[in-house]
């Protein structure tokens, strides 16, 4: 969900309902109240494909997306969307979440209705860093000009996070 207006990642998987009742504690029944389907692995790589597919779709001619729009990019019955321009070294916050979808998603699983219930979220963990080197460059240009102008050109660019920067003064 989005922190900063319109720069973000969402990454959304719909959880399997646990049927209600009053479930003694065994090994089947941890079973039916968490079930497997409702576990899953993050790969933070398929973020980082959201926004290139984003990218690459706004270049094809005729397309009309923009930056700022919300992107949807599916990987099974995952959602990932992107909107802006989004960093990985810049996330600061995870936000975790349970939205009770609108009518217009999935009419054959949603009759629209509010649902109420318990959400647990147990652990959060970061592990299998892809560690490999990507490089950047960083150059940055004052000629020496007549007194009356100054002219100051610097140029950023880092491959694999997406991000290209050029400014001038």
């Amino acid at each position: 969900m989005p922190i900063t207006k319109g720069i973000f990642y969402e990454y959304e998987l719909p959880l399997k309902l646990t049927p209600p009742g009053h479930y003694e504690s065994t090994d089947d029944n941890r079973a039916r109240v968490w079930p497997a389907e409702n576990s899953f692995d993050i790969d933070l790589s398929l973020l980082q494909a959201a926004k290139e597919e984003r990218n690459r779709q706004m270049l094809l001619p005729g397309s009309s997306l923009s930056i700022s729009d919300v992107f949807v990019y599916t990987n099974g019955t995952a959602r990932i969307s992107v909107s802006g321009n989004p960093n990985m070294s810049n996330i600061k916050v995870i936000m975790i979440g349970v939205r009770n979808p609108i009518k217009t998603r999935n009419k054959a699983v949603d009759d629209g209705s509010p649902k109420y219930g318990e959400v647990w979220f147990d652990e959060l963990r970061l592990n299998d860093f892809i560690e490999n080197g990507g490089w950047a460059a960083t150059d940055i240009c004052r000629p020496v000009l007549p007194i009356w102008a100054l002219l100051i050109w610097s140029v950023s660019l880092v491959l694999r996070g997406g991000e290209v920067s050029i400014k001038s003064e």
